[in-house]
C-alpha cells in the first residue's frame, strides 16, 4: 500500500448518515485524484506511441 494524497483530519460524526455522506465525498476526491494520473499517462502514451 502507498500514501498518495492525505484526505481529511480524523472527525467524529453525530450519525451513521453523516459517516456514510464523507466516506462517499472521501471516495469521490480518491477517484479525481487519481483520474488526474489516469490523464497523464494516455497523453504519455499518445505521444510515444511511435516507439512501439
Amino acid at each position: 500500500m502507498e500514501w498518495h494524497q492525505y484526505l481529511r483530519k480524523e472527525q467524529k460524526f453525530s450519525g451513521i448518515e453523516e459517516l456514510i455522506a464523507q466516506i462517499e465525498r472521501d471516495k469521490q476526491n480518491a477517484v479525481n485524484y487519481f483520474k488526474k494520473f489516469d490523464k497523464v499517462s494516455e497523453n504519455c502514451s499518445e505521444s510515444t506511441s511511435f516507439l512501439h
